[in-house]
């Protein structure tokens, strides 16, 4: 997960949330969003431990996708980590 995109475009959609509900709006949505940001990390740490290897989002998929799923998913996986390496390089 990367919040290397949030400061780009956080003052641009704060209004929404002002005229919507308020600065308390915006901390409630801060806090939730945080918990399951947090919820999604815990989860893919435990699923990684679960079946260890060099290769471990790989490794997952091939055991908890439908097999005829496992290829494309993998594939998913696998572009999405070099574009995830750019935006957190800066």
């Amino acid at each position: 997960m990367s919040i290397g995109g949030i400061y780009g475009s956080l003052m641009s959609t704060w209004i929404y949330g002002l005229q919507a509900g308020g600065a308390g709006a915006i901390m409630w949505s801060w806090i939730i969003g945080g918990a399951g940001a947090w919820a999604l990390a815990m989860s893919l740490a435990e699923l990684s431990s679960a079946y260890p290897s060099a290769g471990a989002m790989y490794t997952v998929i091939k055991f908890l996708a439908p097999e005829e799923q496992v290829p494309i998913l993998c594939w998913m996986s696998g572009e999405h980590e070099p574009l995830q390496r750019e935006h957190s390089q800066g």
